[in-house]
C-alpha cells in the first residue's frame, strides 16, 4: 500500500480497515517506509506498507475489492504514477503466478522498487519469488533502485510514527584493497563471494532461532564473524559475537538473543546494499 496525499498515514490505517473487513484480518504488517516518488519526480514523498493474509477469495475478487476500497478512499487513476491518496497493489498470490487482463501476479515491478522489497524483506526475506525464482533478500540485495527509503517505527507513548533513529554503518574495505594491491578483478570476486555466503548463514541463524536451535545459531554466527571482519564491519562483527555467546550460553533469553539478531541483520544488509554498488562500480572499471 502507498499514500502520498493529504493524511499519508491515516490512509494507511483506514485501508487496513477497510481490507481486514471486506477481504480477511491482516495476519502481518511490516513497519513504514517512507520513500521519494518512484517513476515520476517531483511528486510528494510516499508512505509505504506491506500487509500479509490468508483468504478463500480468487485473486480476481481480491483485486475487486481493493479497487473499491481505493475508489472510496478518493483514488483517481488519472495519470501514470501519478499522485494518490491511496494506492493498494497485490504483490503475491501465495505462489502462483497470473497473468489476466488487468491481473498480473506476482506484481510485474515488485523486484525492481526498494519501497516495496525493503518492508518485503522485513517480513519475509526468504520468500522465494515464483517466476525469477529468488528469495526477496536476494532481490533487495540486487536492487539498482536508488531512492532513498526512511523507515518508520510507531511510538505507544507519543500515538505517532516516529522515524526509527539511524543504525551506525561500519563498512570498510581498506584490507580487502590492501590485499587486492590494485587488482579489481578480485575486489569483485571477494564482494560477489561474500554476497552469497551471508544471506545464506543469515537465513541459517534465523531458522536456528526459529527452531531455538542453539548450536546451529552458534555455528552459523562463528562462521559469519571472520567474513564480517574481513570487510570491515566491525560492529556487526562485535554484534555477532553477542549472538553466539549467548546462544552458546543456551539463551536465557531466547527474545533478547533475537532482537540482537535483528539489529545485526538490518546492518549487515545495508552493508550489502553498499557492496553491491561497490562491487557494480569495480566490474565497471575492469
Amino acid at each position: 500500500m502507498g499514500s502520498n496525499l493529504g493524511d499519508r498515514e491515516s490512509f494507511l490505517k483506514i485501508a487496513i480497515e477497510r481490507i481486514a473487513a471486506a477481504i480477511a484480518p491482516v495476519l502481518q504488517r511490516s513497519s513504514v517506509y517512507e520513500t521519494q516518488s518512484w517513476g515520476k519526480t517531483g511528486e510528494p514523498d510516499y508512505l509505504n506498507q506491506v500487509i500479509w493474509l490468508s483468504t478463500d477469495l480468487s485473486a480476481r475478487e481480491v483485486l475487486q475489492k481493493i479497487l473499491a476500497i481505493e475508489e472510496d478512499l478518493g483514488r483517481h487513476r488519472e495519470e501514470k504514477w501519478g499522485s494518490r491518496t491511496i494506492d493498494i497493489d497485490i504483490l503475491f498470490y501465495g505462489a502462483e503466478i497470473i497473468n489476466e487482463p488487468g491481473l498480473q501476479v506476482p506484481h510485474p515491478d515488485l523486484h525492481k522498487r526498494r519501497f516495496t522489497l525493503a518492508p518485503l524483506a522485513e517480513m519475509a526475506p526468504y520468500l522465494v519469488h515464483p517466476v525469477l525464482k529468488k528469495n526477496i533478500l536476494t532481490l533487495e540485495t540486487e536492487l539498482i533502485d536508488d531512492l532513498h527509503v526512511k523507515r518508520y517505527i510507531y511510538n505507544e507513548d507519543h500515538n505517532e510514527l516516529m522515524l526509527q533513529n539511524s543504525i551506525p554503518q561500519d563498512l570498510d574495505l581498506s584490507i580487502l584493497e590492501e590485499i587486492a594491491d590494485g587488482s579489481n578483478e578480485f575486489l569483485v570476486e571477494s564482494i560477489d563471494m561474500f554476497l552469497h555466503q551471508t544471506p545464506e548463514l543469515l537465513k541459517t541463524i534465523a531458522n536456528g532461532l526459529a527452531a531455538e536451535d542453539w548450536t546451529i545459531v552458534a555455528q552459523a554466527s562463528h562462521k559469519l564473524k571472520p567474513n564480517l571482519g574481513f570487510f570491515g564491519m566491525l560492529i556487526s562483527q562485535g554484534m555477532m559475537q553477542e549472538v553466539e555467546l549467548m546462544a552458546k550460553a543456551g539463551a536465557p533469553a531466547p527474545d533478547v538473543l533475537n532482537a540482537k539478531f535483528v539489529d545485526v541483520q538490518a546492518i549487515i544488509e545495508d552493508n550489502l546494499h553498499s557492496l553491491v554498488r561497490i562491487k557494480a562500480e569495480k566490474e565497471a572499471e575492469l
